[in-house]
């Protein structure tokens, strides 16, 4: 029996070999994949035996991949997103309330505000589990990394759906007794913790506010920024129903409307009409709703 080269091929191996190009290395796909470096180089291997050629060459600071690897990770791709696209169009079709819903939500609505909606959404849904992604990197409804996130966008995707819920605030926040001495120092300052990373976006509002004093630490999370300035380090910038709630803290500053942000929860269009996905964005919307006036002082001031 004659085996052609796609009948050899092992499908699953473009996965390995398409991260590695969205990677560049071979150790940053074995760390994104969760495999040893040994296994992510096996694979490749494999396929250069497959295809009879190789799929990379070395590179400053890692590889690229060669006209036939280029080839190979559109397919991995294509196939990649076919799978994606067919399992959301299955998944759309399931109306029955039980299942899983993967929720992707940013660390300072995981930790400071889901956790009691997503209790209550227990007790009213049983039968529907809730996978929680805490991350602050925008996770890709496109590719299946999440179902439905929660997180402040101005512009979300097309192809994702959902509303918006409220705008939450900002203000410049200290620890007591770091104010204790500055009593009449103005805020612009003060020693501060910058955010940083994937907070990059109001960090770089804050740096462009003139005749800030140079950031002395930063953090990449809000949760980071508030233990920094909770012990004392500097005032930091915080969504005002994470600084307002935490008694170690005083507002400094309460940030103008140009702050605010746009909160919203979204899902791919083809799994809106997943039971699961419809009963569990409806009930997070209702609880998050109800917490307007902690989210947003500013417009009730």
């Amino acid at each position: 029996m004659n085996l052609t080269k796609t009948d050899r091929l092992d499908w699953n191996d473009l996965r390995f070999l398409l991260t590695v190009v969205r990677t560049g290395s071979a150790a940053g796909a074995a760390r994104a994949l969760h495999v040893s470096h040994t296994t992510v180089l096996r694979r490749i291997q494999a396929l250069e035996t497959v295809m009879g050629c190789a799929l990379f060459e070395r590179a400053s600071g890692g590889v690229v991949p060669t006209e036939a690897g280029s080839h190979l990770a559109r397919l991995g791709a294509s196939i990649e997103s076919g799978l994606a696209d067919t399992t959301r169009q299955i998944d759309a079709q399931a109306t029955d309330l039980s299942g899983s819903v993967r929720f992707t939500t940013t660390d300072s609505f995981g930790f400071f505000v889901v956790p009691p909606i997503l209790a209550s959404f227990r007790q009213a849904y049983p039968n529907i589990r809730v996978d929680l992604v805490v991350t602050n990197t925008r996770l890709d409804l496109e590719k299946r990394e999440a179902d439905v996130t929660l997180r402040p966008s101005r512009n979300p995707p097309e192809s994702w759906v959902g509303m918006r819920l409220a705008r939450f605030d900002f203000g410049m926040y200290a620890s007591r007794h770091y104010l204790a001495d500055r009593a009449h120092t103005p805020w612009q300052m003060l020693d501060l913790v910058m955010p940083d990373g994937a907070l990059e976006a109001p960090g770089a509002m804050l740096r462009a506010h003139a005749g800030l004093n140079p950031g002395i630490a930063s953090s990449d999370t809000f949760t980071g920024l508030t233990c920094m300035a909770a012990s004392g380090m500097g005032a930091t910038l915080l969504p005002r129903f994470i600084g307002d709630l935490d008694s170690r803290l005083t507002l400094v500053k309460a940030l103008p409307d140009v702050w605010s942000t746009n909160l919203w929860i979204l899902t791919h269009a083809h799994l809106r009409r997943s039971g699961r996905v419809r009963a569990f964005m409806a009930h997070l919307a209702q609880g998050i709703r109800a917490l307007r006036p902690i989210l947003a002082p500013a417009a009730a001031e």
